[in-house]
Parts: structure tokens; C-alpha cells; sequence
């Protein structure tokens, strides 16, 4: 009698990982290495049987995030995976080299920076080129743009890019008309003397939102604010911060890898009572 056993591609890509690298897989639980695995390859359009680690960096050990480094074994594009090894939930999945094929990104240069400015009123149009249809006129100077990745590292060229805080606007843009965002690493905070209410926007951290978490939290603490816990709620999970100068309580709700909401909490979501 012969006995057939059916595994998944996750499956057998991480059985491939432990054979290939065991010092490298051993360094973060299974279902981490699992869910960077298959987020990766979802990230870059190819099968998870494509996807390897090669490193994986420290633990945080406030947080509890690490970042693995990736690799796609077929055209060798690497990619950066941030994780939570408590929750084994995907922080961000962020591409760092196109290797020899552009599989997944539609453009032929990395998606670096994450976030352009609008520098003078644009348009965002249907494909590269002056003459492509208009899908949202009247983009207005000061815009802040996701970057999805441009046509080439050469500039001027045309970059393909959603509305940060309203992603169903989706378009191309001529570089000439955006620039790298700088988001300032001291934004204003809530006066110490201001009551606050749970359910009310953080001043020092609102342009954070839409940012992708694992590239974020290093902003967060330069901006002052400790990090007390966490927790997963659904397809969410929830980070809470103590706003040093006030000592109000923040949470943070992260989805799909990006920041969403950031608001005042109760303080015993901060361990105070």
C-alpha cells in the first residue's frame, strides 16, 4: 500500500526553507516564517514555492517585531518582511531590489521612496503619457501620494501612485510634479493642560496614517511616545503608546501592514489606572 500525502505550496516552501537554511529558519517561530513567506510572494506576484529567507534581523523585544529578509529564487528580487512574532501578523511586506524581473510591480524601478508630495497641482491619468485619460483632475499642491513604483530610476519619467489617505484614486503622475515626503519627526502634541477623550485624533501622529507599520514605529518612538502593549482583535491589531508629555494613552490600529486609526485610549489600555 502506497500512502500519498498532499501538501500545500506554504508548506512545502517552509519544508524547503528548513532544509536549506535550518540556522535561519530556527531564528523565528514557524508560523512567522510562514506568514512572510506567503505575504512576500503575494507582494511580488509569484508562487510561495519562489519565496526563501536569507536572514532574519533581531528581535524587538518591546514589541516583538523582527525583520526577515527575503529573496525570490527564480529572479533574485529581495524584499524586506516585518512581523510580530507574538501574533505572527505581517506588519509590512516592502520590495528592495527589482532582481532581473519586474514580476508584481507593473514598473522597472523599487518602490522606494513609500510616499511622494505633490509640489503644484496635477492630475493623476489612466497610463503614462500627457495624452492618457484623466482619472482624477485637480490633485491639489501638498498632496501626499503612495508611491507604487515609476517607469525607471531616470528622472523625469511617470510614477504610478494612490492617494495616501484615499487609495481608490489611483493613477500616474509626471515626476516633475511630486517630490520625496518628508514626514518631520516632531510634529506638534496635545498641550499637557488639554483634556482629551478616547476616540480623538493624535496631533503628533496623524500624518502617520496609511504608513506601513514595521517603517513607522521608529517615527513613533523618535516623536516621544513609549510603547506599553498589544493585542490582535480580529483581522486587526492594536499597539497602545504612552504620549510622554501628557501621559495620555495612544492606540494605533494596524491593518493589511499599514497604520489606520490613531487615537486617545483609556488609560488602562496602557497599563494605568
Amino acid at each position: 500500500m502506497q500512502f500519498k500525502t498532499v501538501l500545500s505550496r506554504g508548506a512545502i516552501a517552509a519544508i524547503a526553507l528548513i532544509v536549506a537554511s535550518p540556522l535561519v529558519a530556527e531564528a523565528i517561530p514557524q508560523r512567522s516564517r510562514a506568514a512572510c513567506i506567503r505575504s512576500t510572494a503575494e507582494e511580488l506576484g509569484v508562487p510561495v514555492g519562489n519565496i526563501m529567507i536569507t536572514d532574519v534581523g533581531p528581535v524587538s523585544a518591546e514589541s516583538g517585531a523582527v525583520t526577515v529578509k527575503m529573496q525570490n529564487r527564480t529572479t533574485g528580487q529581495t524584499a524586506d518582511c516585518r512581523v510580530n512574532t507574538i501574533d505572527n501578523t505581517v506588519l509590512s511586506v516592502t520590495p528592495t531590489s527589482s532582481g532581473g524581473s519586474n514580476a508584481g510591480s507593473g514598473n522597472s524601478s523599487a518602490q522606494d521612496p513609500e510616499f511622494w508630495v505633490a509640489t503644484t497641482g496635477t492630475r493623476l491619468r489612466e497610463r503614462p503619457g500627457i495624452f492618457s485619460k484623466v482619472v482624477k483632475g485637480n490633485v491639489p499642491k501638498g498632496t501626499v501620494l503612495r508611491n507604487l513604483g515609476c517607469q525607471s530610476t531616470r528622472m523625469p519619467t511617470w510614477c504610478q501612485v494612490t492617494y495616501r489617505d484615499n487609495p481608490q484614486f489611483k493613477g500616474w503622475v509626471f515626476s516633475s510634479d511630486i517630490e520625496t515626503y518628508q514626514a518631520s519627526t516632531t510634529r506638534p502634541t496635545t498641550p499637557s493642560n488639554t483634556t482629551v477623550k478616547p476616540g480623538d485624533p493624535v496631533p503628533g501622529l496623524e500624518d502617520l496614517v496609511g504608513a506601513r507599520a514595521g517603517q513607522a514605529e521608529q517615527t513613533v518612538t523618535q516623536r516621544g511616545y513609549e510603547f506599553r502593549n498589544s493585542r490582535q482583535m480580529a483581522d486587526s491589531s492594536f499597539t497602545y503608546w504612552l504620549e510622554k508629555g501628557t501621559g495620555n494613552c495612544v492606540a494605533i490600529r494596524t491593518t493589511d501592514g499599514r497604520y489606520g486609526a490613531i487615537v486617545y485610549t483609556a488609560d488602562r489600555d496602557c497599563n494605568r489606572r
